[in-house]
């Protein structure tokens, strides 16, 4: 077991870390495998949690344990799709898919949570497997209570517009979490990160449907999700920092397609209007 600080070492540190553990164990034909994993599971704490976190290794009959633990429950990875309607746009982004290779070299592979935390953890034997793994989920969480969400339909969304939106957030995320310390004590990398965990649950909701339909081989879906007023409003000044967010960071940064601006204009407008008191209307951007 290591605890290590939510810092760009940290990545190195696990992977050394878990490959020696399974050298020691016996496991050296798998050992470039676990050292993958790894990586990916870090890297996944590193871009999401911002906490510090704590990687356990153990040894199985045929293989390799690996669990990466931190304190954030409620922010959960996104299973990519291997499959459907955006996948070219899953595959071919800088980030999203670490959990697409965890499940190409993972016997088994899933996540749990407490009110304490979450688990990430993934099983690595030297049967590997003919097709990717799906996660094994189980969420303990408690849901906190809120009296003032309001309940939102969204009709007829573009599965790519909202793939890409996604992405474009992973990716910038990815980017802040390599440039390491040089954005450590930035104003807008701080107001950033405000602005994702207030956007959490709708956001990632919204992102996990979006995945789903995609990975179903949808082009367009339909969206319930329950927000606060606080979250909307975040969302819209998300949106806003995310047009220029390589002008505010000083970083080679790819501004968002006129899809995705699109997209989250009328996403925003539409919050609004039912804010409002109005009916939800369709969708009717053609991206």
């Amino acid at each position: 077991m290591i605890s290590l600080e939510a810092a760009p070492g940290s990545s190195r540190q696990a992977r050394q870390f878990a490959s020696e553990f399974t050298v020691q164990c016996g496991f050296s034909d798998i050992v470039e495998e676990v050292s993958l994993c790894t990586t990916e599971l870090v890297t996944n704490a590193l871009l999401h949690t911002r906490h510090p976190f704590v990687v356990t290794v153990r040894p199985l009959q045929f293989g390799i344990r690996l669990d990466v633990l931190d304190l954030d429950p409620d922010h959960l990875p996104v299973a990519i799709p291997t499959a459907g309607s955006a996948v070219d746009l899953t595959t071919f982004g800088n980030s999203g898919r670490g959990l697409q290779i965890v499940a190409a070299v993972a016997e088994r592979w899933g996540m749990f949570t407490t009110d304490e935390g979450k688990t990430v953890w993934a099983e690595v034997t030297s049967t590997y497997p003919s097709s990717p793994a799906e996660p094994i989920v189980s969420l303990g969480r408690t849901p906190p209570r809120h009296n003032d969400l309001l309940t939102l339909h969204y009709l007829d969304i573009p599965v790519r517009a909202a793939v890409s939106s996604g992405i474009q957030v992973e990716d910038l995320l990815r980017d802040i979490q390599l440039e390491g310390q040089a954005l450590d004590h930035h104003e807008e990398v701080g107001r950033l990160f405000a602005l994702l965990d207030r956007t959490a649950s709708v956001r990632l909701g919204g992102r996990h449907a979006a995945l789903r339909a995609a990975a179903q081989g949808m082009t367009r879906f339909d969206l319930v999700t329950n927000a606060s007023a606080d979250a909307l409003a975040a969302l819209e000044d998300l949106a806003s920092l995310l047009r220029d967010v390589s002008d505010l960071l000083s970083i080679p940064v790819p501004p968002p397609g006129t899809d995705v601006v699109a997209f989250r204009e009328w996403l925003n407008a539409e919050s609004t209007r039912q804010l409002n008191g109005a009916p939800p209307t369709i969708c009717h951007l053609t991206v």
